[in-house]
């Protein structure tokens, strides 16, 4: 078949280039990226190995890692998931290449972000358990078992039989090695499992590579932990270490921010005695024309969102109910989302006794105070303008099912509307996609009725 479909294709040269061979560092170390939105941690430890297909230690390094991190059964997922409660998945996994040194191990977690020190040792402590202890019988059975199903279940797939063939020809195996894989498994022993964890799972010469919230994590990983720490922004590059939560200036409250927001926008006489606004923003994502109304009151809230004149979220919030779409949220979370009721929702905010003014953050170089509501299931922080005292950004934390979800807006430009301010540039996320709106028009005060939230 290749021979009919390729024949006419002639042979070319092929473009080389020289690449170093990747260098695991002398002494584990932490790489820590900064997210300062963060609500876990990505726990990474990483080393590069010399593996190949074909190498008499492969099947060992295979097992190896199966039981160290292969599944919902393997070490790292009972200690850090069913043990500790740290995570809902723990795992590791081995990659090989043809390249000398281009072979990764890495085992990895996603944690929550107090945990975050804890998880790292313990991950170490499994790492290093399977290294300088053989594995129980009982577990080098299962691995194989394990294996040993996968393989057959796959053979039986064209797609398997084509892979195997090009392995042959790319890595000059024998004709027979995928004859004799299933024996080459069955044959590995206990003490070639842990000469091959020993060899490729550098527990001492590890990348730990954490991506999280520094105001949250690094306290606990800098005093409990040995590993000197090297600060890199999201692409990378090195960068200093960020910064720890300052101190919040003598008079300033949660009361004397949110007032100055009232003010900045217009005054906060006239801020509180509004009875209504109506804003509509536009903007565009994958081509498509996104368009966001929002309608309040002090007891009302309508936010539809409508992609290409197509309604694709309708949300209408009063104090008794939250739909979306006309299905009505349950009960306990919706009681959590009424609490942004209002034509501004800082005005409830002055009231609330669970809203607290939290910190003083950075905020894409600008400094901003941090005033936050924690709730069992919905959750928010607002930032303001040192400065300003306008709004910034908001992050909206939703927990259901064990699983967090940010859902954030940053807001800048603001422009004046019958005498009051609103943000003319509004940046959100839809979906993994990051959206940017301008706002179209703002009324205050002017085309809200109640026929609007039902």
């Amino acid at each position: 078949m290749g021979e009919k479909y390729f024949e006419s294709r002639k042979k070319g040269s092929i473009p080389s280039s020289k690449t170093s061979k990747p260098k695991n560092v002398s002494a584990t170390e932490i790489n820590f990226i900064d997210m300062p939105n963060a609500v876990q941690s990505e726990v990474s430890v990483i080393n590069s190995i010399d593996l190949t297909l074909g190498d008499k230690d492969y099947y060992a390094a295979l097992l190896a890692n199966n039981i160290l991190g292969g599944g919902g059964t393997a070490r790292l997922f009972m200690n850090l998931r069913e043990d500790k409660g740290y995570t809902y998945g723990a795992y590791s996994n081995i990659s090989q290449d043809k390249l000398e040194g281009a072979g990764t191990f890495k085992a990895s977690a996603a944690v929550r972000n107090v945990v975050t020190d804890s998880a790292v040792v313990e991950i170490q402590k499994e790492i290093n358990k399977i290294r300088y202890k053989k594995a129980s019988k009982e577990e080098l059975k299962n691995s194989k078992a394990k294996y040993i199903g996968n393989f057959v279940r796959n053979v039986q797939k064209p797609k398997t039989i084509a892979r195997f063939a090009l392995n042959i020809a790319k890595y000059n195996l024998p004709d027979n090695f995928y004859e004799d894989y299933l024996k080459n498994i069955n044959a590995v022993t206990l003490e070639e499992v842990q000469n091959a964890a020993l060899k490729y799972f550098k527990g001492d010469n590890a990348r730990i590579i954490i991506t999280g919230k520094g105001l949250d994590v690094l306290k606990n990983l800098e005093k409990n932990s040995d590993y000197t720490i090297n600060y890199y922004n999201k692409y990378g590059e090195p960068t200093s270490k960020p910064a720890m939560k300052k101190e919040i200036p003598a008079g300033v409250t949660k009361e004397s921010i949110l007032n100055k927001y009232f003010d900045a926008l217009g005054g906060v006489n006239k801020i509180k005695s509004l009875y209504s606004t109506f804003t509509t923003y536009e903007g565009e994502a994958a081509g498509n024309k996104i368009k966001n109304i929002e309608k309040r009151t002090a007891s009302n809230y309508e936010n539809s969102l409508g992609m290409n004149d197509n309604i694709m979220m309708r949300m209408i919030m009063n104090k008794e109910s939250v739909k979306i779409n006309g299905q009505p949220l349950p009960t306990d979370m919706a009681t959590e989302m009424t609490f942004s009721l209002g034509v501004f929702p800082e005005i409830g905010y002055l009231k609330d006794e669970n809203t607290k003014l939290t910190g003083i953050e950075s905020v894409n170089g600008q400094e901003a105070y941090v005033i936050s509501r924690k709730g069992k299931i919905i959750s928010w922080s607002s930032y303001y303008d040192s400065k300003s005292g306008l709004k910034i950004k908001e992050i909206q934390t939703t927990n259901m099912g064990g699983t967090a979800q940010n859902q954030e807006t940053v807001y800048s430009d603001y422009k004046q509307f019958n005498g009051v301010l609103f943000p003319s540039k509004k940046t959100g996320n839809l979906g993994p996609q990051s959206i940017n709106l301008t706002l179209i028009d703002a009324k205050v005060n002017e085309g809200v009725s109640d026929a609007d939230f039902k």
